[in-house]
């Protein structure tokens, strides 16, 4: 069964306010009630989809590329810029990655 437009974008929200919560998965699911499997999902297919082939890299939209930028099970930096741009760095990161995102959040 294909996700509706409506069901896909109600998701990328959650998972917009999953990785801006600061919390784990799992407490991010216990607290709003929803299953960490369909979570993983979810997450998966947004990685997948920046994976196709014509979707803009950070490159192609005026970002510049320092790593992974999903967040995984561990603690995660988050840096915001502004009121809309966040970059968010899996911990543990080397220095040489922590002083890119920092070079390039000085050059915005």
């Amino acid at each position: 069964m294909k996700a509706t437009p409506e069901h896909r974008e109600r998701w990328q929200k959650i998972c917009r306010d999953f990785r801006d919560s600061g919390m784990s998965q799992r407490g991010y699911c216990r607290a709003q009630g929803i299953s960490v499997s369909s979570m993983s999902y979810w997450l998966r297919q947004e990685r997948s989809a920046l994976e196709e082939p014509g979707h803009p890299k950070p490159a192609d939209a005026g970002m510049i590329p320092v790593g992974t930028l999903f967040q995984g099970i561990g603690p995660v930096l988050r840096i915001r810029i502004g009121g809309d741009l966040v970059a968010e760095v899996n911990l543990p990161a080397d220095e040489d990655t922590l002083r890119t995102v920092l070079r390039a959040a000085r050059s915005l």
